[in-house]
């Protein structure tokens, strides 16, 4: 149910039962599930289409259908605003604890390449990544020359050993991300908002926004051609 993932696995259930006619659908109690209203409407609706689709709920002792009771009905209700107020209090709570690791000059999220995430005193916190960190300077001068574009800046990444969790090269969007970030400078950035940062700064002010100024005026954009090719995806190498 992760926000990543937008309920995938949620969303191809109702397409599987729905194509391929499942009657029945069985779930230990509401909130394994859906945790709120919008998922909640959707198994309505698969109900109300035909009168044999059912929904099990088997710790909460209660049965689904098109005519089910309204008691029933109202007992599902119940159930679904029991698992929204926990899907809420978590927040809540998690919101609490970022408050308060921010106020200590932590971000509570992954930092950018350059960093690495330690253990200090029972609490996680961002440190300079001895591997790369000296690499982070170089990329952002690079940034400030003449045809590197984010493409090409993601290249050089690469070849200096900073890729994806998967050893991909990072993508132009995240290159612009990457470049855009406070966090090498001293500022973590949460929701659009900035705060304080207890972190090592590994790029100087001066230089960080001096590429925020090339961004702004649009040179990373790559060449763009003024004419259609005549055999534009129609003829390719033996490679791709």
């Amino acid at each position: 149910a992760s926000k990543e993932q937008r309920r995938r696995v949620y969303q191809e259930m109702l397409a599987y039962i729905t194509k391929h006619r499942v009657f029945n659908v069985v779930v230990e109690k509401t909130d394994r599930l859906t945790r709120n209203f919008k998922d909640a409407t959707m198994i309505d609706a698969w109900l109300e289409k035909d009168g044999r689709r059912m929904l099990h709920l088997v710790k909460e002792n209660l049965l689904l259908h098109k005519e089910a009771r309204s008691d029933a009905k109202f007992m599902w209700n119940i159930y679904l605003s029991v698992a929204k107020k926990y899907t809420d209090n978590l927040r809540e709570e998690a919101m609490k604890g970022w408050a308060e690791k921010l106020a200590q000059g932590w971000l509570p999220a992954e930092p950018p390449p350059g960093y690495v995430t330690v253990m200090q005193d029972g609490k996680k916190i961002h440190v300079v990544n001895p591997d790369i960190y000296k690499f982070m300077s170089r990329i952002f001068k690079l940034a400030l020359l003449p045809g590197y574009t984010r493409t090409r800046l993601s290249e050089e990444m690469a070849l200096m050993g900073m890729t994806t969790r998967t050893g991909r090269p990072f993508s132009p969007s995240r290159v612009t991300s990457i470049l855009t970030n406070p966090f090498y400078i001293g500022i973590n950035r949460m929701q659009g908002k900035d705060y304080p940062g207890a972190q090592e700064p590994i790029i100087t002010k001066k230089l960080f926004y001096e590429v925020q100024r090339k961004l702004k005026s649009g040179h990373y954009q790559a060449p763009q051609r003024k004419h259609n090719p005549i055999f534009k995806r129609m003829i390719i190498c033996e490679t791709c």
